[in-house]
């Protein structure tokens, strides 16, 4: 039987899948387990609460954070003004409903979000959108579910999004969690589950979606989510972790952090991580890839590349490429949301 690279990556973590059946012996059967609880949504509070309960007071919370030396108060106050408008924040807080959540997959804890339309008077499709950064870094938090995915959820979307399993401290030692790509990929196969618990979510209209390391996470849930999906969406991704490394060299120390056994398995989890050497297990279905060409912390070739691989087996696909946009697809982020949304709508119902 085929094993696909999340399964491989398993084995080679010395790790079993909470989606794997029990094993049987022969000569004395064991008793079939009891059906595991679906994954459930523990806790959740409105992202408009705390700080964030209005306009005035989220910037004021801001604005009490530590700055830079030398930032003078009132500069700060204005760029903070202008980069979360009030006219915004009032039109998301009175369109969207934006949820924090808290769920365990494995005895973890993780945190994400669900955002959709106040509106909706039907199912609307799902977007399953996959973070980048690692650890605690580039977890998503308000300033970016308001920024990143508000105005995707307001445009007919139900987004799911997880910060993965995080890092946690005992007696000193950091025991890292987020193994870059290993077994936090079921902290996003459990938002299946979730979805499915939402009125408004149509999770046969499904896309997954995902950003920089996001991108690595969108192909490995791609090979073993747990249902129909619709479309792939990769910004600024990376294909090939072990090129990637020519690129970025210091991309190692995190790779050897957190990827158990890396010292003695290199090779085979660089490649269980990277999308061009399982390919076979994706899902055959249209795949937007985005990348800016001024990206300065993943090369634009490696969605190049990607593309060449996917033209040779002639995969519907879609690369669309942003000359001046950097890493985070900074100036041009809003034209970079519209042809992904469009894109999107064209591919679900």
């Amino acid at each position: 039987m085929r094993c696909t690279a999340f399964s491989a990556l398993l084995l080679l973590s010395g790790l079993t899948s909470a989606y794997s059946l029990s094993a049987f012996t022969t000569k004395t059967p064991a008793p079939l387990s009891p059906e595991p609880t679906p994954v459930q949504i523990e806790k959740q509070r409105s992202c408009f609460s705390g700080p964030a309960v209005s306009h005035q007071s989220f910037l004021d919370w801001l604005n009490a954070q530590p700055a830079k030396p030398g930032v003078d108060p009132q500069q700060r106050r204005a760029m903070l003004e202008q980069q979360f408008k009030a006219q915004d924040f009032a039109r998301y807080q009175a369109n969207v409903d934006c949820n924090e959540i808290r769920y365990t997959v494995d005895g973890h804890s993780v945190r994400g979000y669900i955002l959709s339309p106040k509106s909706a008077d039907k199912k609307l499709p799902v977007l399953i959108f996959n973070r980048g950064g690692n650890g605690d870094f580039g977890q998503l938090v308000f300033g970016q579910v308001y920024q990143q995915l508000m105005p995707v959820a307001e445009q007919g979307f139900v987004i799911l999004a997880s910060n993965y399993r995080s890092d946690q401290l005992k007696l000193g030692a950091t025991l890292l969690h987020d193994e870059f790509g290993g077994a936090e990929v079921a902290d996003v196969l459990a938002l299946k589950a979730i979805a499915d618990q939402l009125p408004q979510a149509d999770s046969s209209q499904l896309a997954i979606w995902g950003h920089s390391r996001g991108g690595m996470m969108t192909y490995l849930a791609a090979t073993q989510w747990p249902g129909p999906v619709k479309a792939l969406v990769v910004g600024a991704g990376v294909a090939d972790l072990e090129s990637h490394l020519q690129f970025r060299p210091a991309m190692e120390k995190v790779y050897q952090q957190r990827m158990p056994g890396y010292a003695d398995n290199k090779t085979a989890l660089l490649r269980a991580r990277s999308a061009l050497y399982f390919l076979d297990d994706l899902p055959k279905v249209p795949l937007l890839l985005q990348h800016g060409e001024q990206d300065e912390r993943v090369e634009v070739a490696q969605s190049k590349l990607m593309a060449g691989e996917l033209e040779k087996r002639q995969w519907p696909y879609q690369l669309m490429l942003y000359p001046a946009a950097n890493h985070s697809f900074a100036p041009v982020q809003q034209q970079v949301r519209t042809d992904m949304v469009q894109w999107l709508k064209q591919q679900l119902k």
